[in-house]
């Protein structure tokens, strides 16, 4: 298992590259993705960049609004390479969100309620699917760690300011 990568580390902030075949590395960062997932218990999502791959794919938890199935540890996951958001409401939802490469602090961010994402699995077939709530939350979440972009950075300057200087005093830098 590979160890997550923490902010303010470079590889966080860079796009990554499509994937166009399933091959053994392909194979590897997916492995590493599920099981860094599967051992953090409060994970809803991990992007391959969080452990140095700069490849466009994510797993994502599957229960949605429904936390009672993660606390009886029911393997439900999305895997998602090359997720594309095609289209989202204009509704917003509100959440506390988190993420393992910013650790310790939580910022309210609003996003599309509802998204139709589009993706490969695991056996790069084309899958769509209709999220909302915490779901489409956490799928966006992701995805923009595809995308070089943190959770902090989709807040208000003065909010992403704050969330940084409380970053530095955690980790004791501030």
């Amino acid at each position: 298992m590979n160890k997550i990568l923490i902010y303010p580390n470079k590889v966080l902030k860079e796009c990554c590259e499509e994937i166009s075949i399933i091959d053994d590395e392909t194979k590897i960062i997916i492995e590493n993705l599920l099981l860094t997932y599967k051992t953090n218990k409060n994970c809803l999502g991990i992007a391959a960049p969080q452990l140095g791959f700069k490849k466009r794919i994510i797993v994502v938890d599957s229960c949605g609004d429904n936390f009672i199935n993660k606390v009886l540890s029911k393997p439900n996951h999305y895997v998602m390479i090359n997720p594309k958001i095609i289209s989202h409401s204009e509704n917003l939802f509100s959440y506390d969100e988190g993420c393992l490469s910013f650790p310790g602090v939580f910022e309210q961010v609003k996003r599309p309620k509802e998204i139709v994402v589009e993706y490969r699995d695991i056996n790069f077939q084309l899958k769509t699917l209709e999220a909302k709530n915490i779901l489409s939350t956490c799928i966006q979440h992701e995805i923009d760690h595809l995308d070089g972009i943190m959770f902090f950075e989709r807040v208000s300057q003065l909010r992403k300011t704050r969330t940084l200087q409380k970053y530095k005093r955690l980790k004791g830098n501030g």
